[in-house]
C-alpha cells in the first residue's frame, strides 16, 4: 500500500538524493541486492549510498535516475519538497523510528505490545 512522505522539512532544508532514491528503490519493492544487480555493483555500495556513507557520484545519479524513471528535475523536486516521495507505510514507520529517542520509543513500544495483547 503507498502512500506520500511528508518530512516536513524547513524550507532551507533538503533530502540528500540517497534518501530519495532509498525510498524509491523501497516504494517499487526492490530490495538492496536486486537494486545492485540492476546496476552491475556490489549491495554493500548501494547500502553506503543510502545511509549517506558515501556520496553518489553523477555517473551512478545518472544510472539511478535512469532506472526509476526520474529527472534530474524531479529529483531536485523530490529533494526540496515540491514533490512528495512515493512510499510505504512501513518506510515511513522507519522514518518515524529513526528520529525518535529512546523515551519516546518505549513509549510506542509499549503501546504496540498492549495493542497486540502480549
Amino acid at each position: 500500500m503507498n502512500t506520500n512522505l511528508n518530512l516536513n522539512q524547513s524550507k532551507n532544508q533538503r533530502l540528500p538524493e540517497a534518501i530519495v532514491f532509498r525510498h524509491l528503490r523501497m516504494s517499487r519493492g526492490l530490495k538492496v541486492r536486486q537494486l545492485a544487480d540492476l546496476l552491475g555493483i556490489s549491495h554493500t555500495l548501494i547500502c553506503h549510498y543510502e545511509s549517506g556513507y558515501q556520496k553518489i557520484p553523477n555517473h551512478r545519479l545518472k544510472d539511478l535516475c535512469k532506472l526509476f524513471k526520474v529527472s534530474r528535475d524531479e529529483l531536485k523536486d523530490y529533494q526540496e519538497g515540491r514533490k512528495d516521495l512515493p512510499i510505504v507505510y512501513r518506510d515511513e514507520c522507519i522514518l518515524l523510528i529513526d528520529k525518535m529517542d529512546e523515551s519516546k520509543l518505549k513509549i510506542v513500544h509499549g503501546m504496540l505490545v498492549g495493542l497486540s495483547g502480549n
